[in-house]
C-alpha cells in the first residue's frame, strides 16, 4: 500500500512547521547561554561590574554546583552525562534543552526525507520502507549530529585546556617563589590566561573562597574538567600535602613533564597524519562518488529506485558505511 502524498500534504506541512519552530527555538536557547557565558567571562575579568556583594556571588557559586538532576535510573543517568557533555563543551543550558534541539532536529531531518521521497515519484514504495529510512535518518541526524558537534566542542575545549596548563602552572611556580599564598597564585592565573582554564580556575577560587581547601578545589576542577595531565597535578598536591615539600618545585616538575608528552604527541600526530588523512578520504569517497553519478546523470538510478528492495538495500549500505567510519576511526586513532 502506497502513500497518498494529497491526504499528507497539510499534516506535513504542519508538523515541519512545528519541528522547525522547535529547532530553532533551541537553537536560540543555545546561542543565548553561549552569550551569557561570555558576559560571565567579562565580568570574571573586569570588564563588566562583577557582583556587589559576598552574599550574592555565594548564591551564584551555589547555583552553579546544584546539580539538578538526581535519583537513580537510565533516564537520569543517561542525562546526567548530557549535563556533563554540555559543560564540557563550555555551554550553561541544560541537558533538557538539548534534548528538544534532538527531538526537533530528528523531527525535521524526518520529514524531509518523506517529501523529497514525495516529490520524487517514490511515494508509491512500501509504507514499511519509507518509515524505516525517515526513521533511521531521523535517529542518526536527531541523536548523531548535536553530539558529534558536542563532542567536537568539547575535545577543542579540553585541548585548549591541555596546552595552557603549562603554562598555569609557570605562572603559579613564579608566584609561590614571589612569597604570593596559594589562593593569590590561582588568583593571578584566572586574570593573565585566557579561556577556558581561567574560567575553571575561577570556579577553583571561588570555592576555596567559601570554604574548601586546595586539594578539595583541585579535585572539583580535575572532575569537572577531565584532563588526565590535571589528575596528576591534583595526586602530586595531595601527595605534597601529606608529606611535605617544597610545592613549587612538585609543579614546575610536573609543568616540564607536561612541556615534553605534549611535545612527544604532536611528533605522533605527525608520523600518523598520513593514516588519519587515508582514513578520512576512504570515508567520504562512496558519498562522493554517488554524488557526482547523480549529478553527471540523474536517472542513472531511476529504474533501480522503483524496485521494492531498493531502499533496503540503501538502509545495508548506509548501516555498512557507517560502520566502515568508526572502525577505522577506531583504527586511526592512537594516544600517547
Amino acid at each position: 500500500m502506497g502513500l497518498d502524498p494529497g491526504a499528507l500534504l497539510y499534516g506535513f506541512y504542519a508538523s515541519m512547521f512545528l519541528a522547525v519552530f522547535l529547532l530553532a527555538h533551541g537553537v536560540w536557547q543555545f546561542h543565548g547561554a553561549r552569550r551569557g557565558w561570555r558576559l560571565a567571562r567579562r565580568r570574571r575579568l573586569g570588564t563588566e561590574e562583577a557582583p556587589a556583594t559576598a552574599a550574592n556571588a555565594s548564591g551564584n557559586l551555589r547555583r552553579a554546583h546544584r546539580h539538578p538532576l538526581r535519583g537513580t535510573g537510565p533516564a537520569l543517568a543517561a542525562e546526567r552525562r548530557l549535563a556533563r557533555l554540555l559543560s564540557q563543551a563550555g555551554y550553561v543550558v541544560g541537558p533538557r534543552w538539548l534534548l528538544l534541539v534532538m527531538a526537533s532536529l530528528g523531527a525535521v531531518l524526518a520529514l524531509t526525507v518523506v517529501g523529497l521521497l514525495l516529490l520524487s515519484g517514490l511515494g508509491s514504495a512500501p509504507v514499511w520502507a519509507i518509515a524505516t529510512l525517515a526513521l533511521a535518518v531521523g535517529l542518526l541526524g536527531g541523536l548523531g549530529v548535536p553530539v558529534a558537534y558536542l563532542r567536537y566542542r568539547r575535545h577543542r575545549r579540553l585541548a585548549r585546556f591541555a596546552a595552557q596548563l603549562p603554562d598555569a602552572l609557570e605562572v603559579l611556580v613564579r608566584s609561590l617563589r614571589a612569597g604570593h599564598p596559594v589562593a593569590s597564585a590561582m588568583v593571578m592565573v584566572v586574570t593573565d590566561l585566557p579561556q577556558p582554564i581561567a574560567g575553571e580556575f575561577a570556579k577553583a577560587v571561588d570555592e576555596m573562597t567559601y570554604g574548601l581547601d586546595l586539594r578539595q578545589a583541585l579535585g572539583h576542577l580535575a572532575s569537572r574538567v577531565d584532563v588526565e595531565d590535571l589528575r596528576f597535578i591534583v595526586a602530586s598536591v595531595s601527595l605534597q600535602h601529606e608529606t611535605g615539600g617544597n610545592l613549587a618545585e612538585v609543579l614546575q616538575r610536573l609543568a616540564d613533564l607536561m612541556r615534553a608528552r605534549s611535545l612527544l604527541a604532536r611528533k605522533v600526530q605527525a608520523h600518523t597524519a598520513e593514516a588519519r588523512l587515508s582514513a578520512r578520504v576512504l570515508a567520504v569517497m562512496p558519498i562522493v562518488f554517488v554524488a557526482l553519478i547523480m549529478a553527471a546523470n540523474p536517472a542513472i538510478y531511476g529504474e533501480a529506485a522503483r524496485d521494492p528492495l531498493f531502499l533496503p538495500i540503501l538502509l545495508g549500505a548506509g548501516a555498512l558505511q557507517v560502520f566502515g567510519i568508526l572502525l577505522m576511526r577506531r583504527m586511526a586513532a592512537l594516544r600517547v
